[in-house]
């Protein structure tokens, strides 16, 4: 559970834990909708990879989620 706890604290959720003995266990994770936004000036997703296909795929990818993309 901490581990799970740790990645949903990591993207800005949380979880939540009621039990009752005999009446059994029932975990709630709440996740945001949105990601949060990084500290990227300007606020557009960077994809990082030395094999061109690959990084062509992810840019195509974030640009039909309507975002410009930059390879680096």
């Amino acid at each position: 559970m901490s581990i799970a706890r740790n990645i949903i604290n990591e993207h800005g959720g949380e979880i939540t834990i009621d039990s009752e003995l005999g009446a059994g266990t029932t975990v709630f994770i709440r996740m945001p909708k949105h990601p949060k936004m990084t500290n990227n000036q300007d606020n557009e997703p960077i994809a990082l990879d030395s094999i061109t296909s690959i990084a062509s795929l992810v840019e195509k990818a974030i640009a039909l989620n309507g975002n410009s993309p930059s390879l680096n």
